[in-house]
């Protein structure tokens, strides 16, 4: 009777339920006599179903609420993730005017001179020089954030896969990972990244074979049989090889 208290205690608790705790007196003699004559196994039995019934309910609990964790702390860092995003954007659009603006003081400036070219030149080379170490310095820091998103989108479709492999009940934590995986494909849109997840033929000039899929049909020979992990390229440069799976033919 003390366990199912103490275990409907915990599963309250899990569910924000305030419990106040009733004290349990010992029977009279004379109730201990009677169901000593008189024993009833069912109330017992059903107590102990009623128990264990409870343990159950409060694992399932305590492991939602890990996931709605995982969830949140994933989410968070996306939020982090299109904030950097979005200030590097804004940095190069600050730059890129403040470079016009200069550009624009410094031809006004060579008017002025009558003929002053040579100067005008040195100057406006140096300048330039500063902006575009600026810029590049900047354009580098984009690009680490943008590998960083690609690093947290590999760890979602592992979390993905680890779900589909040993929870697919749990179809809340997988339809929150999908979300995630699209959100993040979304930002890296933005960004200038083209997500690849190529079929058909497999080129080992874009693709990367992680393994293989016996197939008894030709026509699927040496074909993609499965995208394991996206392709990305950001301003023509790849960042990431696509990695397949690819049909091998047994005859």
């Amino acid at each position: 009777m003390r366990r199912l208290r103490d275990n409907l205690e915990k599963l309250f608790r899990l569910c924000g339920v305030d419990e106040e705790r009733v004290e349990i007196k010992m029977p009279p003699k004379v109730i201990t006599i009677l169901e000593s004559l008189f024993k009833d196994n069912s109330l017992c039995t059903f107590l102990d179903s009623l128990d264990s019934q409870a343990v159950l309910a409060a694992r399932e609990l305590s492991n939602r609420q890990l996931d709605l964790w995982c969830g949140k702390e994933t989410e968070n860092r996306l939020e982090e993730a299109q904030e950097k995003l979005a200030g590097m954007e804004d940095r190069l659009e600050e730059m890129e005017k403040k470079l016009k603006e200069t550009e624009e003081e410094l031809a006004h400036s060579m008017e002025q001179r009558n003929g002053d070219r040579e100067k005008y030149e040195g100057e406006m080379e140096k300048l330039r020089q500063e902006a575009e170490g600026k810029v590049d310095a900047a354009e580098k820091e984009n690009e680490e954030n943008i590998r960083n998103m690609i690093d947290l989108r590999n760890s979602l479709f592992m979390r993905r896969d680890w779900l589909k492999e040993n929870k697919p009940e749990e179809t809340f934590a997988c339809k929150l990972v999908e979300n995630q995986l699209q959100e993040t494909a979304n930002l890296l849109n933005k960004a200038g990244v083209e997500i690849q997840e190529d079929t058909g033929i497999f080129d080992c000039r874009r693709q990367m074979a992680v393994g293989t899929r016996s197939t008894d049909d030709p026509a699927l020979d040496n074909n993609v049989a499965e995208v394991f992990r996206p392709g990305y390229i950001y301003k023509g440069k790849p960042l990431k090889v696509q990695e397949v799976f690819v049909y091998a033919c047994e005859r």
